[in-house]
């Protein structure tokens, strides 16, 4: 499966070193780290357990704007801090190592909002919460983000979910091996 990785240039060198990209769990936001422990917990359960040593998997773009254009351009901001030297892999890697997800559902994770399907299922799951347990509000939370993997899933007025022609789609793999690395651009951070 073609996917697409954005690094900062000193990463790709330490990669063209040991053949192995790994994520850095010292990049990532304390902010982030539950969410980042769900998704870990989910890539577990529909990949299989990580290699030994990995905590936190490496992100690459399935389909960055739809399906008219699945590369990521390059000439948008906020990949990189502005003026940093970074690399675009693009990689062959085997479907079966990769969880896909939509990449604007990914927020509601990150943010432990509750994904609703529509109007209807938000004020149902406001109004339940009120009443529940802060451990079974999360628990309700925490299982509508399983939309996420559903690449199909959308509601019809697409306030909720795009159609999958439309999403932006992440891809999450515990690492990558230099030889799945197809080509390579440099390119500074806008």
């Amino acid at each position: 499966m073609k996917l697409w990785t954005i690094q900062p240039v000193g990463v790709w060198e330490q990669f063209k070193q040991s053949g192995i990209l790994r994520a850095d769990p010292t990049f990532i936001d304390p902010f982030f780290v539950p969410a980042y422990q769900w998704l870990v917990s989910q890539m577990a359960h529909r990949i299989g357990l990580p290699p030994v040593g990995i905590q936190f998997p490496v992100w690459a773009w399935y389909q960055y704007d739809g399906i008219r254009k699945p590369r990521p351009d390059l000439r948008h901001a906020a990949y990189l801090p502005r003026g940093e030297n970074g690399v675009l892999l693009e990689c062959d890697c085997p479907e079966s190592m990769i969880l896909l997800s939509d990449f604007m559902l990914w927020h509601h994770v990150l943010n432990n909002s509750y994904l609703a399907s529509n109007e209807a299922d938000d004020l149902a799951f406001k109004a339940r919460c009120v009443m529940l347990s802060d451990e079974d509000c999360q628990q309700q939370k925490s299982k509508s983000w399983e939309h996420i993997f559903d690449l199909d899933w959308s509601d019809p007025e697409h306030l909720y979910a795009s159609p999958r022609d439309d999403k932006a789609i992440q891809g999450t793999l515990w690492e990558i091996r230099l030889d799945q690395v197809k080509s390579v651009k440099a390119f500074v951070a806008r």
